[in-house]
């Protein structure tokens, strides 16, 4: 969607620092293997990730001023919204424009989608008015942080990507009270928070001002402006998805951000790609991303603040396979089975978790080192199933010595939670 540049200046700078941190190198100079994107990129088999939302919505102090959950027509257009979002999320398409992609391979989805968790109404007028501070959310002294901290205390809200939409108050005043105004009111660009791999428990917003003042503009000025509706539709005959479609649009482009995208990547420019979800412009398809723009994503699931807004638990068929001697230094939450192969090792050095159903697999003669840091199940189980030890089937009197089997070694406070089974194979 259009923005201007400056409220995004911070933005691409935390952004380039993002992606220069997934190209760090080891010091024989190779891409550090838990930031090779091509490990994440999902499969045909790969589930869903679902991802919870909160639209927050500040209203006026007497409950005026923005959608409101007494009209059920304001949930509909906003639940229509991030449906839209959702199929541009789940039916790529593959690109026409050569600039998108060098590349032949194409995922036909990221995988990745998004549910409204809870509709949240608040009553105050200083948080209602978008004209009270900056329209990107940051850590430090976005005039809604207040606001978030009180979600944030909420168990039933916690754990979610939110969706601000407070409303400009010279807008409102002008386009529904005063009657003065005819033309479709402006606002601040949508604007969004990257994720972070060093604050965990850090939330994450978005912020869509003046969504309710563009929602009373379609809906009661322009059925009757030939202006800006020449055929002069009806609200049901095609204004209604006007209303949402826009929306939609705007918010899949800045959900992409909060799961680390930008606008540009290494194959285009800024707005380069027509077909690009990240395209700024209106009017485009928005129904495309890089392979490795997914994987990506799918990355931030694992090691960033994202992982904290997954709806459910989901198992991945496919195995991360380590088969060279590696360091895992990331808090890293799995969703696969971790296969170390013969003769490599990976040595554990922050935490690591495992969902009920994946396993750490050490064939004969691979090795896993636990340094000072716990590796987890997420199993409610007591004791659950984790680590799969395999052993060579050899002749019954070879010594233990020369049975070729996979191996842990602990260091320091090194430990697991989870029990470790053994396996014979051939």
């Amino acid at each position: 969607m259009p923005r201007a540049n400056r409220p995004y200046i911070l933005t691409t700078i935390l952004v380039l620092i993002v992606s220069m941190g997934f190209a760090q190198s080891d010091s024989q100079g190779s891409i550090r293997w838990y930031k090779d994107l091509e490990r994440y990129i999902p499969k045909e088999d790969s589930p869903t990730f679902w991802i919870r939302l909160n639209f927050v919505i500040p209203q006026k102090s007497d409950g005026t001023g923005n959608f409101s959950a007494d009209n059920p027509e304001h949930e509909t257009q906003l639940r229509k919204s991030i449906s839209l979002a959702n199929d541009l999320w789940r039916d790529l398409k593959n690109p026409k424009n050569k600039l998108c992609y060098t590349g032949e391979d194409f995922v036909p989805s990221t995988y990745i989608q998004f549910y409204i968790n809870a509709f949240i109404y608040i009553q105050d007028d200083y948080y209602w008015n978008a004209e009270n501070g900056s329209g990107c959310p940051n850590d430090g002294n976005w005039y809604l942080n207040g606001l978030e901290k009180e979600i944030r205390e909420n168990p039933a809200y916690d754990h979610a990507i939110n969706i601000y939409l407070p409303n400009d108050s010279s807008d409102y005043k002008a386009l529904i009270l005063d009657r003065t105004l005819r033309s479709e009111p402006q606002s601040k660009p949508p604007c969004s928070e990257l994720p972070t791999v060093k604050k965990l428990d850090r939330s994450s917003r978005i912020c869509l001002s003046n969504a309710y003042n563009k929602f009373w503009f379609i809906r009661h000025i322009v059925p009757e402006e030939k202006a800006f509706n020449s055929e002069l539709l009806t609200w049901e005959g095609g204004l209604v998805y006007w209303d949402y479609s826009g929306r939609g649009h705007s918010i899949g482009h800045e959900l992409g951000h909060s799961m680390g995208l930008n606008h540009q990547n290494e194959y285009h420019r800024r707005n380069e790609c027509e077909e690009s979800i990240m395209n700024q412009r209106h009017g485009k398809p928005h129904n495309y991303l890089q392979p490795s723009e997914i994987g990506k994503m799918h990355a931030n699931m694992r090691m960033s603040n994202i992982r904290d807004f997954l709806q459910e638990e989901v198992y991945v068929p496919t195995p991360i396979v380590i088969d060279k001697d590696e360091t895992m230094d990331m808090d890293f939450k799995a969703y696969e089975d971790f296969l170390i192969k013969d003769g490599a090792s990976l040595k554990v050095t922050e935490n690591m978790s495992f969902p009920k159903e994946a396993r750490i697999i050490i064939e004969p003669g691979g090795k896993l080192i636990i340094a000072h840091v716990m590796v987890s199940s997420r199993s409610k189980e007591e004791n659950p199933p984790l680590i799969l030890i395999q052993e060579k089937k050899s002749w019954f009197f070879t010594s233990k010595k020369k049975r070729k089997k996979g191996s842990i070694e602990f260091i320091g406070k090194g430990q697991i939670l989870g029990s470790v089974e053994h396996q014979k194979v051939k």
